[in-house]
């Protein structure tokens, strides 16, 4: 063998175990490292609007140049961003995974979010202020109504409408998808809307109070989609949403009337809402077709109840019940049932004229039913 042949021989044997080390050194770091990561990372700033298809660490983007899918990862960092949720405007510093997914790095509010690097969270909401303490907190589940900067929250007590602050706290996910359960932290804006600047997932059921200290009064109408719990009274400023509890004192014999003008006392309590204190209602309007009762079960009755001959009715609420008295229309024949303090209504703190109820009854010495419980 030749000089020279001897030389083009050891080169190729170089060649060969520079291009083995080489690939060695890429299966060892394919395994140890995680496919999401690349070799050099090199990022690139997209800007568009998350669209439906979004989920749990999976950002759907919809940019100039179509929709992009981009994976959310434990690292990926969120900077001037309250949370993601369908139709907010974002900005994604993105690389290329091994797995060929998009991945993000950052994640900032397209509009009122910082640049890369800079860890302002951006303005406040326009009539809102991020720093102020929240007064209140509520538990419930996102509305598939619900958009990038007003959120509607579906509770126990009905429907709330919350604004988000720029600077909100998100705990957890940031992803806000319609049916998920958060407990929000709100406090009142100037611009008289409920504003949220922390939001968990925490599912603590929240004891509701009512300052009674500082109380409004308001004259208005009852509108007809009022309920058991819930008024909607329409005043000069415009309709305001007032809570019914079980120890707002009405007068005129408990009736309130849909249509009905009324003066409402009332109190803010610690779930953000108004509550009434007490309600003076005018004079029945001429029209008897529905109505509210507010139950007054603190009657003491001198009856003796037979509980042995208790039984479970149904029937429609009708016109001619009061407070302590249910009008109850059933396919037997209209029953007249007491209601006193032997009564639970733990489950309803209204009479509804036109609901179906439940009425669990026993007969009384005094001849008269008495309800030991009634729901709907």
């Amino acid at each position: 063998m030749t000089g020279v042949n001897r030389g083009i021989i050891m080169k190729r044997q170089m060649k060969f175990r520079a291009f083995a080390a080489t690939l060695a050194a890429g299966l060892i770091c394919s395994v140890a490292c995680p496919a999401s990561q690349a070799f050099a990372v090199t990022t690139t700033r997209v800007t568009g609007t998350a669209v439906t298809g979004t989920a749990a660490n999976m950002l759907y983007l919809q940019t100039p140049q179509g929709t992009m899918v981009i994976e959310l990862d434990k690292g990926t960092a969120f900077t001037g961003c309250s949370g993601i949720s369908v139709g907010k405007s974002l900005t994604a510093d993105v690389y290329r995974g091994q797995n060929a997914y998009m991945h993000a790095t950052l994640v900032t509010d397209a509009v009122n979010g910082a640049t890369a690097g800079n860890s302002n969270v951006g303005s406040t909401a326009q009539t809102g202020n991020s720093g102020t303490s929240a007064t209140a907190s509520v538990y419930g589940k996102i509305n598939k109504e619900s958009t990038s900067d007003l959120l509607k929250l579906d509770t126990s007590g009905g429907q709330m409408l919350i604004r988000i602050d720029s600077g909100c706290q998100v705990e957890g996910s940031r992803l806000l998808l319609p049916g998920r359960e958060i407990t929000a932290y709100v406090y009142r804006g100037q611009d008289a809307y409920m504003h949220t600047n922390r939001i968990t997932n925490e599912k603590k059921v929240v004891r509701i109070t009512v300052d009674r200290s500082r109380t409004y009064t308001v004259s208005g109408t009852i509108e007809p989609d009022s309920t058991e719990t819930t008024l909607n009274f329409k005043t000069d400023q415009g309709n305001m949403t007032i809570k019914l509890d079980e120890d707002t004192a009405v007068s005129g014999g408990g009736v309130i009337w849909p249509g009905q003008k009324a003066v409402i006392t009332a109190a803010r309590g610690s779930d953000a809402y108004l509550h009434a204190v007490s309600i003076e209602p005018a004079a029945d309007p001429k029209s008897s077709a529905g109505g509210l009762r507010v139950i007054d079960n603190s009657l003491q009755t001198a009856a003796t109840l037979d509980m042995r001959s208790a039984f479970t009715v149904s029937g429609t609420i009708v016109s001619g019940t009061t407070s302590n008295l249910v009008k109850l229309s059933t396919p037997s024949g209209t029953m007249l049932i007491k209601i006193d303090n032997t009564t639970d209504v733990s489950k309803i703190n209204a009479l509804v004229v036109g609901r179906t109820a439940q009425i669990r009854c026993a007969r009384g010495s005094d001849a008269y039913l008495h309800a030991l419980s009634i729901q709907y």
